[in-house]
């Protein structure tokens, strides 16, 4: 974990070079390119970062099909009802199956909620794993990775500095460390599975990305 501080200054005084005065980017722009670029990093990562596991335990109502999902939730891993798995499927799919209420054997996830199919009849225990959002990067709150990432989130921070005021040279030559570093980390710290990929994309200083996977 690296202070919000000491990501700064790498940033400043390793990645952009240019404004160590910070005439062109105070340090309230700088933070938020690193927020930026953690999110993307994650993103980029199909937001399965190992600090970004969480479990969490869910007791349903009898009748009650929907339940909200964990605040920061961003994908779903596995649930769990006693030893068995519970099968994942989708709103769509459950809307001409019979509606007779019973015990649940498979979920979906819809409008930003967990539901179950069929409808519960009474009160059972699931249990979860799924991937959180990251805090935010603030001078109280260390960045949640570890240093190893920092190269990665300079990088991306960098390209956006420079993107930001059309050096692109600059730009594309952070950007083109940034997936450097993305590889690196992909191969380090993921475990390899022939149906996972990750893939970069380039925002300018303004954009947003949404990638969270609420539904179907």
């Amino acid at each position: 974990m690296t202070e919000l501080t000491n990501l700064r200054s790498k940033l400043r005084s390793q990645y952009i070079k240019i404004d160590p005065n910070a005439k062109v980017w105070n340090n309230d722009t700088l933070d938020g390119y690193l927020n930026d670029a953690q999110d993307q990093l994650t993103a980029d990562l199909n937001n399965k970062i190992p600090e970004q596991e969480e479990s969490g335990t869910l007791t349903t109502t009898s009748g009650t099909e929907t339940y909200d999902l964990p605040e920061g939730f961003v994908v779903i891993d596995k649930v769990a009802l006693g030893t068995q798995w519970v099968r994942k499927t989708s709103k769509s799919a459950t809307i001409l199956k019979s509606s007779s209420n019973s015990q649940p054997s498979q979920y979906y996830l819809y409008g930003g909620k967990i539901g179950f199919y069929p409808i519960p009849d009474s009160a059972y225990s699931f249990e979860y794993t799924y991937y959180k959002e990251l805090p935010t990067i603030t001078s109280t709150e260390d960045c949640a990775l570890p240093s190893s990432y920092d190269s990665a989130l300079c990088s991306y921070a960098a390209y956006l500095a420079f993107n930001g005021v059309s050096k692109d040279v600059k730009a594309d030559r952070m950007f083109a460390n940034y997936t450097n570093q993305l590889t690196k980390l992909s191969g380090k710290y993921l475990y390899q599975d022939e149906e996972i990929s990750f893939g970069t994309q380039r925002f300018g200083a303004g954009d947003n990305d949404q990638t969270l996977n609420m539904g179907e």
